[in-house]
């Protein structure tokens, strides 16, 4: 066994175990993982996907704001998506399984970035957990640039210290490797901060050599990242240019004020969360004064302990320098409390590009991760310490149990209240997480005071041991809220596979203002759903905004234009400062046709017929009597071509973002494609460079071969174990489940009872209160009042124990819930008006009932509302699961 235990290996199986346990809620499908990590990243993933899937490059993207080019982004080129997204494609299964990959690749990075400091395994091991399953990585679970951040940055700092170690050319190239991780996956925030911090251990190391005079040394490390700046430039050609491009067409490149750099702070109250991470659950969010997913620093009371104790010790230089790092990086989190990371806005470039202070905890928490590790090891080795280290635990256990009972008596007249722990962690007290946590750290800190006073063996495996539960533990707590929805990735994917896959032709019947996600949600997805849908658009949610597009929204005609499909012949054309200013509007009651050789309204008829489609290719078929301009509803990017009959044709700027060619008289074949040439030729570069680095890396390393096959097949296995779990699940017929869709709009021809979309033998009553005054889709919707308070009534028979109901509905008011009753006097009664998501001034609200028993009555759902004004409610949802 000691042999094994010896292995780097063992441990590095160890934390996988750990990061796929620590959140197998993910891990193994049981939920969805929640935000912006699902209708941001997930979006986005699965188009890249997609466009690899069918032979394209993800340049373009028509499905989100009349037309974005998608490779600015840099993860449209991160390496782990388009390994996913070729190989498997993007669904939520491989999505959760991508994010539960870095938590794992934090604590490998963190084990081997320690090597460089301590030398025992063990205590390697030790920061490793702490570090991976920290507050960061479990209150910024839904930031996936943050998660992917966090798991390659121990690796860069690992490959840098090689450098100097090493000295070797692989080195280098690991660098290299691991900074293009981090430029393509990771927020840019991120990126920056480590390269300032790889620059200020360029300029220590530097100034030491030339003190020494060791300038064979000197001059061999500058050669080094020479090579350095040039494999980074070549593997990351792609990216550079992009965002050399992107400078020029987004707001983005133009910085932030400094009020926006600061919005997330970490306050002075968040400090509580060393010790007690669960309180961020509490519902006095105000006392945060920051979101509740930027708060959470939780690396185990443990290491807290650890850093403290390390106060009475004397330090060594290492010791030192990762204790004032951790704290500088939290004076700086703290953004309005300390003038830190002011200072760095106002001096250091590119330091206006980002927001959130508390980013900078994540640092924080990697210096004193490592810190803590040291003191650690400097225990364990010394005796002496150790005794000492008894009596400063004793104390440390004290104070602690003595802060925890000072909140147990705040709640001692009330209790802890725990009937069904979903709702009662919805209205958890500030007090009552501390009493939660508190217990939980009590019982954790016996054990170890236990062996600290009575038994001294396996004292490194027993703190090990307890840091892991606790780990674990606090993860589990504070999971519900900033890692899981209550999604069935089941269903969810159920839900995904019946919509297009592919790139099918666009519909040129349909008007681009009713293509939208106006109704179109599946929960938890509620943004960027036309990436899914497959529909050309002018909605999305995103980090970036086109200059030009800008411009035209602002400019009056933006939802006039909205009212004409993808392509279409101007109607009436009017002409500002020569053509490429030019302003193209279909409806206009005096149009003015200036241009002899182009035709605005034409009483013929003319035709456009899409033939061909995908994300950076459209052809058309196109017939007119005379020249007309034809309008493209897409934003003119510098790379889109236009042919007609394979001849090159001049693209103009029409209503200042979009894109209009003339078009001659009789029948024409017209393209268009997107072929940014400087953007191919730089992937080119950058592919060719990849291949090569990688080729060099593993001839390099072919010992550790075998170790990179074992940890590979592990992960490849639990993969393999959740995909079959899921297909077992998802073709199982012993839960049928059914929906109930009523919009208000039919009735049967006796006028008493409302008809559904798609099932016309189920009939809702209450029919007299349709109105067509509001209404969320369609014409009609149903309001009540304090006079007519019941709407959408459905009675249901036959419901067994375990039968599951979700019922939703838009509502445009501000009361009004969804109400289970059993139609029987004293029967079980149930209501809720769960707020789900909201579009302009309606509402969607959820209720969901579990029966807990066989009834033989009828149960009655249905909407009530019980104030004195009215309220209007429309596209009424029931999804019943029931057993077989």
């Amino acid at each position: 066994m000691k042999k094994i235990t010896d292995k780097d290996y063992f441990y590095i199986i160890i934390l996988l175990f750990i990061a796929i346990f620590s959140f197998w809620q993910i891990t193994f499908s049981h939920n969805c993982l929640k935000w912006d990590y699902m209708d941001i990243s997930f979006p986005w993933r699965y188009y890249v996907g997609e466009c690899l899937q069918n032979s394209e490059l993800p340049l373009w993207s028509p499905f989100s704001r009349l037309g974005i080019p998608l490779h600015i982004d840099p993860q449209s080129w991160y390496p782990v998506s388009w390994l996913i997204g070729f190989s498997f494609g993007y669904n939520i299964f491989t999505l959760q399984l991508e994010f539960v990959f870095h938590i794992f690749m934090a604590g490998m990075g963190m084990y081997f970035l320690t090597k460089h400091f301590i030398s025992e395994k063990k205590i390697r091991f030790f920061s490793a957990v702490i570090f991976m399953l920290s507050g960061f990585f479990v209150s910024n679970a839904q930031h996936c640039g943050w998660i992917v951040s966090g798991a390659w940055i121990p690796f860069i700092l690992y490959a840098y210290l090689n450098i100097y170690k090493k000295k070797n050319i692989a080195s280098v190239l690991e660098l290299v490797l691991f900074f293009f991780m981090l430029i393509t996956g990771g927020y840019i925030a991120f990126f920056i901060i480590i390269s300032y911090t790889i620059l200020g251990i360029f300029i220590y190391k530097i100034i030491t050599v030339l003190i020494k005079k060791d300038y064979s040394f000197f001059k061999k490390i500058i050669k080094l990242h020479l090579f350095f700046l040039i494999s980074f430039t070549l593997l990351s050609a792609v990216v550079l240019i992009s965002l050399i491009e992107a400078k020029e067409i987004l707001h983005r490149g133009d910085g932030l004020t400094l009020a926006r750099s600061l919005n997330n702070s970490i306050s002075p109250e968040a400090l509580i969360t060393f010790l007690f991470p669960f309180s961020t659950m509490s519902k006095n969010i105000d006392f945060w004064k920051a979101d509740v997913t930027v708060i959470n620093s939780y690396f185990s009371f443990f290491a807290i302990f650890l850093i403290l104790v390390g106060f009475s010790f004397k330090m060594k230089k290492k010791e030192i320098v990762f204790l004032a790092l951790g704290i500088l990086a939290y004076l700086i989190a703290m953004g309005e409390a300390f003038p830190l990371r002011k200072m760095l806005y106002h001096t250091l470039p590119l330091m206006d590009l980002f927001r959130f202070p508390s980013l900078f905890r994540y640092f924080g928490i990697l210096s004193f991760s490592i810190y803590a590790g040291l003191i650690l090891n400097k225990i364990i080795k010394n005796k002496d310490l150790f005794y000492k280290t008894k009596y400063s635990f004793v104390a440390f256990y004290v104070l602690y149990l003595s802060f925890v009972l000072i909140f147990v008596r705040k709640i001692s007249n009330v209790g802890l209240r725990i009937n069904n722990w979903t709702d009662y962690i919805k209205t958890i007290s500030f007090s009552e997480t501390i009493v939660i946590q508190g217990i939980i750290g009590v019982l954790l800190l016996s054990i170890l005071l236990s062996m600290f006073l009575f038994y001294k063996k396996k004292m490194l495996f027993t703190i090990i041991l307890v840091v892991i539960m606790d780990m674990f533990l606090a993860t589990q707590l504070n999971a519900p809220k900033t890692i899981f929805s209550k999604a069935s990735p089941i269903e969810l994917q159920s839900k995904l596979n019946k919509l297009p896959s592919g790139f099918p032709i666009p519909d040129n019947t349909k008007k681009i203002i009713d293509i939208n996600e106006k109704g179109k949600y599946i929960y938890p997805l509620w943004r960027n759903l036309n990436f899914f849908y497959k529909e050309t658009a002018y909605t999305a949610t995103g980090p970036y905004a086109l200059n030009s597009l800008d411009i035209f929204e602002k400019s009056g005609l933006y939802e006039t234009l909205l009212h004409n499909p993808l392509l279409y012949f101007a109607e009436n054309i009017i002409m500002n400062k020569g053509l490429l200013d030019t302003v193209f509007i279909k409806k206009n009651k005096k149009g003015i046709a200036i241009n002899p050789n182009l035709e605005g309204s034409d009483t013929t008829e003319s035709s456009i017929i899409i033939t061909k489609f995908s994300p950076n290719y459209i052809e058309l078929e196109t017939e007119t009597k005379n020249n007309r301009l034809l309008i493209f509803m897409q934003n003119n990017s510098s790379g889109w071509h236009a042919y007609v009959d394979d001849k090159e044709t001049e693209i103009m700027s029409a209503n200042y973002s979009l894109m209009s060619i003339k078009i001659p008289a009789g029948e024409h074949l017209v393209r268009f494609e997107y072929k940014p040439k400087k953007i191919i030729y730089s992937f080119y570069i950058s592919a060719i460079s990849f291949i090569g680095l990688v080729i060099f890396l593993l001839l390099f390393r072919i010992k550790k071969l075998k170790f990179i096959v074992i940890i590979s097949s592990l992960f490849l296995g639990i993969y393999t174990i959740v995909f079959l779990n899921f297909k077992i699940y998802s073709n199982n017929n012993s839960i049928i489940k059914t929906e109930i869709i009523c919009n208000a709009e039919k009735l049967t021809d006796d006028k008493k009872y409302f008809l559904l979309e798609e099932n016309d033998e189920i009939k809702l009553n209450n029919t007299n209160i349709q109105t067509d005054e509001n209404s969320y889709s369609g014409n009609y919707s149903i309001k009540l009042s304090k006079i007519k308070q019941f709407g959408f009534t459905h009675k249901l028979n036959n419901i067994k124990k375990g039968d599951r109901f979700v019922v939703s509905v838009w509502r445009l008011g501000e009361d009004g819930v969804i109400v289970f009753q059993e139609d029987v006097k004293g029967g079980i009664y149930s209501n809720s008006a769960k707020i789900i998501t909201t579009d302009n001034k309606w509402t969607q609200i959820e209720h969901e009932f579990i029966a807990t028993k066989d009834f033989t009555n009828t149960v009655k759902i249905y909407i009530w509302y019980s104030a004195n004004d009215s309220a209007y409610f429309d596209d009424y949802k029931i999804t019943s699961y029931k057993k077989k």
